[in-house]
């Protein structure tokens, strides 16, 4: 089974096309290969955000890390993602409900021996998970949200990372840093003339380029959300609820995306 990286958009004939949640919803028992790449490349930025909810959960960060991977080679090795047909919905609700399964069945598995010997599913830096979370305030909120927040968090991280790698490339990178900032606020009330004047280009030029960052945002971020998601609908509904999740100033602007 092929699988599609580039940018999910409908296609001539009208098709969203196959997405890596489609791959491992639609993949066959025989094709362990695709269900992998597909599944350890989605869980690059689902890791924390189950690494935290195993945290808010009352667990210590050693704990924390031994579940997490133990959950992961659960999902992928243990069989869990043939049965993934069974799931409706969204990719990171799949994630957790499997991760609450999970932990609600782990009291009497806690050695990593038992769950591979000890054997890494995902690359998780470990330290900058725990200074990560140790960093974050204090709060009562419900995990479940908190996992949510930390998705769209972890998706807005990854999305820049790409626009600067792509900004670097073009020798922009110190512009870039200068403007991202301004893209979930439209324009109103930014000081653009502060800026011109730090960059030593027109007020009007920094406005062109924002807007151009704006668009080049709105599709990043479009094509990775659609990676997890199985069709337009959804897609649109997954870019509501970003914005939502990241709040402040991004949640009451949903014209950028």
């Amino acid at each position: 089974m092929s699988q599609s990286c580039s940018s999910p958009s409908p296609d001539l004939g009208g098709r969203f096309p196959e997405t890596r949640w489609s791959v491992i919803r639609n993949a066959k028992l025989g094709d362990e290969a695709s269900i992998a790449e597909a599944f350890s490349s989605l869980c690059e930025s689902y890791w924390f955000p189950v690494y935290a909810f195993v945290r808010d959960r009352g667990y210590a960060h050693h704990d924390a890390e031994d579940l997490v991977q133990g959950f992961f080679q659960y999902m992928l090795v243990e069989g869990r993602l043939v049965r993934v047909h069974e799931s409706k919905g969204k990719f990171r609700s799949f994630v957790l409900a499997s991760a609450r399964n999970y932990l609600a069945n782990d009291r009497s598995r806690r050695n990593a021996q038992k769950r591979g010997g000890g054997a890494e599913i995902l690359s998780i830096d470990v330290e900058h998970a725990a200074e990560r979370y140790a960093n974050e305030p204090s709060t009562v909120e419900d995990p479940s949200m908190l996992y949510e927040k930390r998705w769209a968090e972890t998706l807005l991280g990854k999305v820049k990372g790409r626009m600067r790698a792509e900004a670097a490339r073009r020798g922009k990178m110190e512009r870039f840093d200068c403007l991202f900032d301004f893209l979930p606020h439209q324009g109103r009330g930014a000081p653009y003339t502060s800026v011109s004047n730090e960059l030593g280009i027109p007020e009007g030029a920094v406005r062109v380029e924002v807007h151009r960052m704006r668009e080049r945002f709105r599709n990043v971020v479009r094509s990775e959300i659609a990676e997890m998601v199985d069709g337009p609908e959804e897609l649109e509904d997954e870019m509501g609820c970003f914005l939502e999740f990241l709040g402040g100033a991004w949640a009451s602007q949903p014209g950028t995306l």
